[in-house]
Formats: C-alpha cells, sequence, structure tokens
C-alpha cells in the first residue's frame, strides 16, 4: 500500500465495476495490476495495493465495505 492511503484514489465507479464483474462471473480473483490495466481501471491499477492477490471472499468484502462506507458519507 503507498502511503497508507489504501484505496483512496480509486473512484467509486472502478470499484463498482469490479463488483459487478465478481457478481456476474465476468472475472476471477485474483485482481493483479496488469488485469485492472488492460481493463480500463487505470486507477484501481495504480493504486489498488489493497486488493491486489485477495480470493474472492475477501475482494468482495472489502470492495463491498468500501463502496458502502463511501455512500454512507454522502447521505
Amino acid at each position: 500500500m503507498k502511503g497508507g492511503q489504501g484505496l483512496t484514489k480509486v473512484p467509486t465507479a472502478e470499484l463498482e465495476t469490479v463488483l459487478r464483474w465478481l457478481h456476474r462471473g465476468e472475472m476471477k480473483p485474483p485482481l493483479t495490476r496488469s488485469f485492472c490495466l488492460s481493463s480500463a481501471l487505470p486507477y484501481l491499477g495504480e493504486n489498488g495495493d489493497l486488493v491486489f492477490g485477495l480470493d474472492e471472499t475477501a475482494l468482495r468484502a472489502v470492495l463491498v465495505a468500501v463502496i458502502s462506507e463511501r455512500r454512507a458519507k454522502k447521505a
């Protein structure tokens, strides 16, 4: 993780895209930097160290937690 920033620089839309792909079975973990960069997820590719290499259960948990937290802050 770069400087303890976690996923703060990754737009919510990119996180939602990965979660959608997981739900639809369109991608299989582990998530990698090269997959993100080749799949039009540039911010996640550059700043996703926190989620790279996680299994499906862990990846879903992190994505849901981050997305939920961001939505709660907007409300």
